[in-house]
């Protein structure tokens, strides 16, 4: 690995992140695409079978669904989430509305998804057509930065318990397990340097969602926006820019909090039911 400790916006030790304590998290620069950020809103309403009969919605088109935190729970580990043979089968039964847009490496989706099932991955770095094939999107490539890769290594030496998630286009840093006491600020130290790296080498976006640093190439709201999708859900930050993207969907964050949706559920099953009911009209 280089030597990367030499590095002007680097910090040198954890000690030296334990003495500057007060230090300001900075704005992290989540979206590399033209598209526009969420609008978010303190509360919105919540969504069941009797609100979506009121709406008098036409049921058809695509879904668009986030995958860990709406169609799962998500797991301290990423492994963890492996979809059940239940899910499984619920996919493939609406193979013709249902479309997957994860975080989700494109390894990971070819072991845990069968073809039929068509998946946005990394963001919208890529999607695989029922098929089984890929294409990259949105001029995204193959690999990362080095001196992205080598940052994240070095903090992965540093706090214990992290786990780096290598994927096609980018890498997952996931800081869930942490539990030493200066792990937040760990963690918001490598946000402000992947930050710095930002402003030095464009063509990559950093954002923190539930538990995980996100160095991506992809958007979800280019997604959103090049598709008319009927329905798009989510749980986390980078769902947002699908709520954004998308103005005449029907908008459903998985979980309570601020969110630029329609309206919200209160738990993966919640929505899954949902989805069941409404799929089923």
């Amino acid at each position: 690995m280089k030597d990367i400790n030499n590095r002007n916006f680097l910090v040198n030790t954890v000690d030296d992140i334990i003495e500057n304590e007060k230090f300001e998290e900075p704005l992290v620069l989540s979206n590399t695409l033209d598209y526009p950020d969420p609008v978010i809103s303190e509360s919105v309403p919540k969504i069941n079978e009797e609100v979506f009969k009121e709406l008098n919605i036409k049921n058809q088109g695509d879904c668009l669904f986030d995958y860990d935190g709406t169609l799962v729970e998500i797991k301290p580990k990423p492994e963890d989430a492996k979809p059940t043979k239940e899910l499984i089968e619920f996919f493939l039964k609406h193979k013709d509305r249902i479309v997957l847009c994860t975080g989700r490496a494109q390894e990971i989706i070819d072991s845990w998804f069968p073809k039929g099932i068509r998946v946005y991955a990394e963001h919208g770095a890529m999607f695989r057509n029922s098929e089984g094939e890929w294409e990259f999107l949105n001029g995204a490539t193959k690999g990362v930065i080095q001196e992205v890769k080598d940052l994240i290594c070095y903090y992965s030496l540093r706090l214990k318990d992290s786990i780096v998630e290598k994927k096609t286009c980018g890498y997952a840093f996931h800081f869930k397990l942490c539990k030493q006491p200066n792990a937040e600020l760990i963690v918001k130290k490598l946000i402000r340097d992947l930050s710095n790296l930002r402003l030095v080498y464009k063509g990559f976006s950093v954002i923190r969602g539930n538990g995980v640093i996100e160095i991506k190439q992809g958007c979800k709201g280019a997604v959103a926006k090049n598709c008319n999708h009927w329905m798009v859900a989510g749980d986390d930050v980078t769902d947002e820019y699908m709520f954004a993207n998308a103005p005449n969907a029907l908008k459903v964050k998985v979980g309570q909090g601020p969110t630029s949706a329609d309206y919200f559920v209160d738990s993966v099953q919640d929505f899954l039911n949902f989805v069941s009911f409404v799929l089923s009209e």
